[in-house]
C-alpha cells in the first residue's frame, strides 16, 4: 500500500474513531464499520487493542495505589482506635473493628460509585507524577531482585561450570596418568597382561588421593558452618537487643539513599563533562604531540644541516688560510716580478744576434761532439769484441807454466 492511500485510511479511521466517540446510536456505528474495508478494521483494532493495553496498565496501577492507600487508611485507624479505647475492651476494639473496616470500605465504595456516577474524579498533575515515581520506585525494586536473583543464579552456573572444568581436569589426568603408569609401565610386553601388583598400588595412590581430599572438604564444610552459626548468632542478638532496622529505619535510609542517589547522578554528570573535557584534552594534547614530534623531526634536520654547514664553514676557514697563505706567495712573488719589470733593461739587438750566433755553434760544435763520441764508442766496443775473442782463443800463459 503506497503512502498517500495510507494517509487517507489514517484520515479515515480516525474520522471514523470521532464519530464512534461522539454517536450513540447503533445503526450509525453499523454504517460506519459496513464502509470501511477489512485493512482498516485490523488497523483500527490494532489501534483500540494497544489502547485497551494502555488504560489496562493505567488502571492495574491505579487499583495498586488505590489498594495501597486503603491498607494505610485502615491502619491508621486500627492505631487510633487502639490508642484512644479503652483498656478493657481492647478484644473487643479490635473485633469491631476487624468487622467495620470493609462495612466501612464497602460504604466508601458505594459512595464512590455513586459520586461516580454524578460526576468523574480525576488525577491531578502531582499525583500521577507521584504514582509514577511509586511505580518506577518499584520496577526498580524488582530489577534490582531480578538482578540478584540472576547475579546468584550466574554464579550457581558458574561454580557448577567451574567444578565440571575441574572434574574434567582432574578426569584427564586421572586418565593420563592410569596410561602412563599401567598401561606403559604395568603391561607385560611378552603376555600383554597387567601386573596386578603395580595395579593394585595404583588404585590405592589414587583412593588415598580421594581420602585427603575429602577431609579437606569436610574441614573446609565444617568451618564454613561454624562461621554461618555464629553470623546467626550475632542476628539473634541483633534482634534481642533491638538493633534490627524498623520502618521508619527504613524510610529514612529510603531518604538517604534518594539523597545519595541524586548526589552519584550529580557525580555521574560531572564525570561524564570531566570525561568530555579529557577527551577533549586528549585530542588537543595528541595534536600537540603530533607537533612536537614534527618540529623535534626538523630540529634534528636542522640540527644535522647546522652540523654540516659547520664543517663545510670551518673547510672553507682552512682553504681560506691556506688561500691567503698561497695570496701572500704571490703577492711576494708578484712584487718581485713587478720589481723586476720596473727594473728589466732590454738588450741591444747585436748583442742578440752575437748570442744567438753563439748558441748557434755551440749546438753545432756540440753534435760534432757527439757524432765523434759514438764513433769512439763503436770502435772501443769492436775492440773489446776483439780483445774477448782473442783472450777466448789463446790461453793465458800462467797455465802453460805449469803444465810445463
Amino acid at each position: 500500500m503506497n503512502s498517500p492511500a495510507r494517509l487517507t485510511d489514517f484520515a479515515s479511521l480516525s474520522s471514523f474513531t470521532a464519530s464512534v466517540g461522539s454517536t450513540e446510536e447503533g445503526d450509525n456505528d453499523d454504517d460506519a464499520l459496513e464502509k470501511l474495508e477489512d485493512v482498516q478494521i485490523e488497523m483500527l483494532l490494532e489501534e483500540v487493542e494497544k489502547a485497551n493495553h494502555i488504560l489496562g496498565l493505567e488502571t492495574e496501577v491505579f487499583e495498586r495505589a488505590l489498594k495501597k492507600f486503603e491498607e494505610k487508611e485502615q491502619m491508621s485507624a486500627a492505631f487510633f482506635l487502639k490508642q484512644f479505647s479503652p483498656a478493657g475492651g481492647s478484644a473487643g476494639g479490635d473485633s469491631q473493628t476487624g468487622s467495620a473496616s470493609p462495612r466501612t470500605v464497602r460504604k466508601r465504595s458505594k459512595s464512590r460509585g455513586n459520586i461516580g456516577d454524578r460526576f468523574v474524579q480525576r488525577l491531578t498533575i502531582e499525583q500521577k507524577c507521584d504514582l509514577a515515581q511509586k511505580e518506577i520506585a518499584r520496577f526498580r525494586t524488582e530489577i534490582k531482585g531480578t538482578n540478584e536473583a540472576s547475579g546468584k543464579a550466574i554464579s550457581l552456573l558458574k561454580a557448577v561450570m567451574k567444578e565440571a572444568r575441574d572434574r574434567a581436569l582432574s578426569m584427564k589426568q586421572d586418565d593420563q596418568e592410569f596410561r602412563r603408569e599401567i598401561a606403559k609401565h604395568a603391561v607385560n610386553p611378552v603376555t600383554r597382561k597387567v601386573n596386578p601388583d603395580k595395579a593394585a598400588k595404583f588404585w590405592m595412590e589414587r583412593l588415598q588421593d580421594l581420602d585427603a581430599l575429602n577431609l579437606k572438604l569436610r574441614l573446609k564444610n565444617t568451618a564454613l558452618k561454624i562461621r554461618r552459626k555464629r553470623v546467626v548468632q550475632t542476628l539473634r542478638q541483633q534482634e534481642e537487643t533491638g538493633d534490627v532496622l524498623m520502618e521508619i529505619d527504613f524510610a529514612q535510609l529510603a531518604i538517604e539513599n534518594q539523597l545519595y542517589s541524586q548526589r552519584i547522578e550529580e557525580r555521574n554528570q560531572d564525570l561524564i563533562h570531566l570525561k568530555l573535557m579529557t577527551s577533549r584534552v586528549l585530542t588537543v594534547l595528541n595534536a600537540y604531540r603530533q607537533r612536537l614530534n614534527a618540529l623535534l623531526s626538523e630540529s634534528r634536520r636542522l640540527r644535522a644541516d647546522i652540523a654540516v654547514r659547520l664543517e663545510l664553514i670551518r673547510r672553507i676557514d682552512n682553504e681560506t688560510a691556506i688561500v691567503e697563505d698561497e695570496r701572500g706567495e704571490a703577492e711576494k712573488i708578484n712584487r718581485h716580478l713587478i720589481y723586476q719589470m720596473e727594473n728589466f733593461q732590454v738588450p741591444e739587438t747585436s748583442y742578440y744576434v752575437e748570442a744567438k750566433s753563439d748558441i748557434y755553434e755551440l749546438k753545432k760544435k756540440l753534435q760534432i761532439w757527439q757524432r765523434k763520441t759514438e764513433i769512439t764508442a763503436m770502435a772501443l766496443h769492436t775492440r773489446r769484441n776483439v780483445w774477448h775473442r782473442i783472450q777466448n782463443e789463446c790461453p793465458p800463459r800462467q797455465e802453460v807454466k805449469t803444465t810445463a
